[in-house]
């Protein structure tokens, strides 16, 4: 987590990069079930890079992450 918090800093949130960093914070949030966190990275990882190759995944685990937990 450390390090993709601090490729953010260094780097900002747009781009590929971004979207990569964004997305592996999202699945730690959601092993940790912190829904809020993991929701805020999915949707964060799909804006960085709406046409990368994150993007469709981050909108898949943000949809899983609502239906489990009850809020979709």
């Amino acid at each position: 987590r450390e390090r993709l918090n601090a490729y953010l800093r260094a780097n900002g949130n747009q781009g590929g990069g971004a979207a990569a960093a964004l997305f592996f914070l999202g699945a730690l949030a959601e092993r940790r079930d912190d829904t809020a966190l993991a929701l805020e990275n999915y949707q964060e990882a799909f804006a960085a890079d709406p046409a990368g190759p994150y993007a469709v995944e981050a909108l898949w685990e943000r949809a899983h992450v609502l239906d489990y937990s009850g809020r979709a």
